[in-house]
């Protein structure tokens, strides 16, 4: 495995705090990406690229 990203809604700042803890990085922002509950929301997009992940081990 090369890369691994994930995201969550901008507002879910528990979520974000897990990928930032696991050393994952900020890739982008979407601004009004999402449809939920009713409205548009921000997405965040985190990343980790395996050579990222052996210089902190």
């Amino acid at each position: 495995m090369y890369r691994v990203t994930t995201g969550c809604l901008s507002k879910n700042r528990g979520s974000e705090r897990v990928m930032q803890k696991n050393g994952m990085i900020k890739e982008a922002e979407h601004k009004a990406f999402e449809w939920h509950d009713g409205k548009m929301k921000d997405r965040l997009e985190y990343r980790l690229l395996k050579d990222e992940w052996k210089r902190e081990r």
